[in-house]
């Protein structure tokens, strides 16, 4: 057989099989003219893939499907009918190494990585999908909710967060100097904060301040003598800023420490008037030894004296004066309370007179508790001296149940007058209970 046929004009077919060329099968109808050939004359079946990108300009040849009518369209056509509203069901699966679905090549979920899913927003990759993790792209890029969109509820198992924890407000503020990692703000009502334990034995809730000397979280490296373990500190707003501390307690390290061995105390601070920052006050040492920077306790002017034995009820400290008829604040001195007891002593000189009327000094500052003692020579609450005048003159300094006086007794046991001790000078001390 001839490997090629040429001829001027094929007017009609020369086999039941019609014939062939150049690959082209021509059968029960002519070829025509300008190079070709009717849609119902040809036969793609096994036809060379021509390995190039297909672009909207390209022509695809498609069956209508009503009778074995072939059609041209083009690729562009082919992507609006893919887009068409509605629901597609016939698509089981996409699947492709490196599938993109989107609005365009900058809003999209890219499957470009193996095993990791990309979300990408105005051309940057925001979120990663990869087993088990849902990540940002770049570190600290990405905001869950905003300022004024929040999520209703979100059930987590555990919370990690190396910034700051604000709850009930959007905005961190500094407060005392510090801007704490976990913050409670809320505006236009005063916030709070609740431990609540709900177990069926004898323990309760526990807000713990740990400190430790190595910087490697979980790891162990012993305090030291001095060290702050923690502090819980009050801070209020001055106008300018929240720097300023009213009050402070603070638990610091006191003494050497080793395992099973931490020795500690606590201080308690105030804030004097015109300063911004707390002056220890007081403190408890590891032995409970409480020490006050002042050396002083304030107790109500007029105690409530308890039936308790072993309760300090009041402690006061102030000056005395002791007066009579004929003159005032000629015996001063001070005083000490502790709890019934009253000390004191005072010094002076009488004034000089030669009325023979019974002396009565006033001015004791309590009360005489009544001991049912005899009238005269006996009255003193818990006991009493006198030192000798000047003179060498002795007598007896007597205090007046239910009262704030006191008379000079002389030795045969006779009330003294204003003239008995007139200029003399006296030295007294003394002690009493009272029930103020």
């Amino acid at each position: 057989m001839a490997s090629e046929i040429k001829v001027d004009t094929i007017s009609e077919k020369t086999s039941a099989n019609g014939v062939t060329i150049d690959g082209l099968n021509v059968k029960d109808s002519a070829l025509v003219t300008a190079g070709s050939v009717p849609l119902s004359t040809i036969d793609i079946d096994g036809g060379t893939d021509i390995g190039a990108a297909i672009v909207d300009a390209d022509l695809f040849i498609v069956d209508d499907g009503a009778g074995g009518t072939n059609r041209k369209v083009t690729a562009s056509r082919i992507k609006t009918y893919a887009g068409v509203s509605g629901d597609v069901t016939t698509i089981d699966s996409l699947l492709n190494t490196d599938i993109k679905i989107g609005e365009d090549d900058q809003t999209k979920i890219d499957f470009e990585t193996a095993n990791t899913i990309h979300f990408y927003a105005d051309n940057e990759n925001q979120i990663k999908l990869t087993d088990g993790v849902l990540a940002p792209v770049t570190d600290s890029n990405i905001d869950l909710g905003t300022s004024s969109l929040y999520f209703k509820d979100t059930f987590l198992d555990t919370i990690r967060t190396t910034g700051v924890s604000v709850f009930g407000s959007p905005t961190s503020a500094s407060s005392g100097g510090y801007t704490g990692k976990v913050q409670v703000s809320e505006a236009g009502a005063n916030p709070s904060m609740t431990l609540n334990g709900n177990v069926a034995n004898d323990g309760g809730v526990a807000l713990v301040l740990s400190k430790s000397r190595n910087a490697t979280v979980g790891t162990n490296t012993i305090v030291a003598d001095n060290d702050v373990v923690g502090s819980i500190f009050w801070a209020a707003d001055d106008g300018t800023n929240m720097d300023c501390q009213p009050a402070s307690i603070v638990c610091k390290i006191d003494g050497t420490p080793g395992e099973n061995d931490t020795p500690g105390e606590l201080i308690f601070g105030t804030t004097a008037d015109g300063a911004a920052n707390p002056t220890t006050r007081m403190t408890i040492s590891p032995t409970g030894l409480v020490s006050l920077a002042s050396g002083q306790i304030d107790f109500p002017d007029s105690a409530n004296v308890s039936t308790d034995a072993n309760v300090l009820d009041d402690y006061q400290e102030g000056d005395m004066n002791l007066s009579s008829s004929q003159a005032s604040n000629f015996f001063t001195g001070f005083f000490t309370k502790i709890g019934r007891m009253v000390f004191f002593t005072c010094a002076g000189t009488v004034p000089t007179s030669s009325n023979s009327a019974t002396q009565t000094l006033t001015g004791l500052p309590f009360t005489v508790k009544d001991q049912n003692g005899p009238t005269d020579g006996g009255d003193a609450g818990a006991g009493y001296i006198s030192y000798e005048s000047n003179t060498g003159k002795t007598a007896s300094f007597v205090l007046r149940n239910n009262a704030t006086t006191a008379n000079f007794y002389q030795n045969d046991n006779n009330v003294a007058t204003h003239a008995t001790y007139s200029g003399d000078e006296f030295i007294l001390g003394g002690m009493y209970t009272t029930d103020q």
